[in-house]
């Protein structure tokens, strides 16, 4: 068969060598030893490249080929851009393992062209990336799929495990609004060991949600139950278990618009009606009825009912009682025959009505008419409000008087208060009246505690108003002191020792003082004054106390001095 391929010797020509590292492919020899290809007959050109082949196919020298190993010196390059698609068709197959000491570059897809194949990881293979036929890749034992760095990793702690660990944050979601995230089996158990925060709306499906914590904090200010009801007074509460399968503590409502507090077995949540509760006690410190005005409100020591408007107690019929303790101390009673309201207290116990400071008005609701009133304590008034008053206190026994523990209090109300007296014999028509004038301000006139004598007269005993019996012409006091040793200014003398005549005593220091105390020394009439007028030496002397006298000077020994006291 005729060949239209020619080789031309003279055109082949060239190295086996490669520019830039000094080796040869086919020899260690640096490419200056090996001769370039200048050859003119077929043999020669033959035997050298039967010599190149010989080294790549791993011919040692002198020997036929022996499939030993081969060795290139330099950089292989295969130019053929055929793609491989499994293990036979590629640009470059081995029929056996590849060796690669440094790193490999792959510039499109690799394929693992068997079930089961591994990727080893590490200088003694001890992390295995490991295909599982027809289902993903399995990571071996506790090995970590690191991100970022090693705080932040998946990997399976121990058989069934699934860990996924960060040091701050773990985000599960996507990009896309509303897509639903899925967490375990449908009948699989869900833990969380840590706090957990859901930014968004939280809605659970399930028949029963459980709730195992010491205390239960909800941010939210309204907490809707039963928000499938159709209908209005839809049937509801919250239950707390005691433990003891009939004595559940409910709330919730009980009819249309109440509410209740009792006690019903709720068999751990499972009934759906609180209706039938056994109505128990409940206990608040003050309990609102219809608004902030109407309360009723306990502390330590009073119950208090308030009421914007009327306070109204039906008894239907029957008695209102008070007890203390559990003993009937009285009660209200309405006789329904005889129209009567009727305020009685048990055998043997007392009815007061106590002002505490108020009144206590017996009359009409308008006030009009006759009116008793205690407006302070322990004082009694009569009032007529329509200008009319008389009081007739009389007894069986012809001994009419008055028996009153406290004060009586005369209100001026249209006309002056007064005290008349009647005659003790006659008609009554002389009389003998107490009056008070316009008086600028409240004193109180004090009896003496004994009778006079005959002659006296009552007259007051100091400035506070106290009355006593004395002389007609009045109280004198003089007491004379006779100085033994000098006395400096401003250091007081003291009259309840005298040498001669009274000791002086009730001094006062008002303003009047001068009127009633007359000081003399060595026979010179002296002038008072205040203590800082003393002091500046403008008055002679001022009063220091009920019984002593300060002087501006220097008294000396023998100095006579008197004090007449009026």
């Amino acid at each position: 068969m005729a060949s239209r391929t020619q080789l031309r010797l003279s055109q082949v020509t060239g190295s086996f060598a490669v520019q830039g590292d000094g080796k040869s492919i086919i020899t260690s020899e640096p490419k200056s030893t090996v001769a370039a290809l200048a050859l003119t007959d077929l043999s020669g050109s033959l035997s050298v490249i039967a010599s190149a082949l010989g080294r790549i196919h791993g011919k040692s020298a002198g020997e036929a080929f022996n499939n030993d190993e081969g060795v290139f010196y330099a950089r292989v390059q295969v130019d053929d851009t055929t793609n491989a698609t499994n293990t036979t068709d590629g640009s470059l197959q081995t029929d056996g393992g590849l060796s690669v000491a440094l790193d490999a570059v792959i510039g499109d897809d690799l394929f693992l062209k068997s079930d089961a194949a591994v990727l080893n990881f590490g200088a003694d293979d001890d992390v295995k990336l490991t295909h599982v036929a027809d289902t993903g890749l399995l990571l071996n034992g506790a090995s970590q799929l690191q991100l970022r760095d090693s705080a932040i990793f998946l990997n399976s702690s121990g058989d069934g495990v699934l860990d996924i660990e960060a040091d701050t944050t773990i985000n599960i979601g996507n990009d896309n609004s509303g897509v639903a995230i899925s967490i375990g089996h449908t009948t699989s158990e869900v833990t969380v060991n840590d706090n957990l925060t859901v930014t968004g709306d939280l809605t659970v499906n399930g028949a029963t949600t459980t709730l195992d914590t010491t205390n239960l904090l909800v941010e939210d200010v309204v907490i809707g139950l039963a928000s499938g009801a159709s209908g209005q007074n839809q049937n509801g509460g919250i239950a707390i278990f005691s433990g003891s399968s009939d004595s559940d503590l409910v709330i919730g409502r009980i009819a249309n618009d109440l509410w209740g507090f009792g006690k019903k077995a709720t068999l751990k949540g499972t009934v759906t009606t609180l209706a039938d509760m056994d109505l128990v006690s409940a206990r608040a410190a003050t309990y609102e009825v219809g608004g902030a005005t109407n309360s009723i409100s306990i502390n330590s020591t009073n119950l208090t009912l308030t009421a914007a408007a009327d306070v109204v107690i039906d008894a239907d019929g029957a008695d209102i009682f008070f007890d203390d303790n559990g003993t009937r101390f009285g009660g209200i009673n309405m006789n329904a025959g005889s129209n009567y309201l009727i305020l009685s207290s048990s055998a043997g116990n007392n009815v007061a009505l106590s002002s505490q400071g108020g009144q206590v008005f017996i009359g009409d609701k308008a006030f009009s008419g006759l009116t008793i009133a205690a407006d302070t304590a322990n004082e009694l008034q009569f009032i007529d409000r329509d200008d009319r008053l008389r009081i007739n206190l009389e007894s069986a026994g012809g001994n009419d008087r008055i028996l009153m523990s406290g004060s009586i209090r005369l209100d001026h109300g249209h006309l002056p208060a007064q005290v008349i007296f009647e005659e003790a014999s006659g008609d009554g028509t002389n009389t003998v009246t107490l009056d008070v004038g316009n008086v600028t301000t409240s004193y109180t006139l004090t009896l003496p505690v004994a009778n006079g004598n005959s002659g006296e007269v009552l007259k007051l005993s100091d400035a506070n108003g106290n009355l006593e019996f004395g002389p007609s012409t009045g109280d004198l006091s003089k007491g004379v002191k006779i100085i033994s040793s000098p006395v400096s200014a401003g250091t007081a003398v003291n009259f309840n020792s005298v040498d001669a005549g009274e000791t002086i005593s009730g001094l006062t220091t008002a303003g009047t003082q001068g009127k009633s105390l007359d000081v003399f020394v060595n026979g010179q009439l002296l002038v008072s004054g205040s203590e800082a007028e003393r002091a500046a030496g403008s008055r002679d002397y001022v009063i220091e106390s009920g019984t002593e006298l300060k002087f501006a000077f220097n008294l000396e020994a023998d100095d006579i001095v008197q004090a007449i006291k009026r």
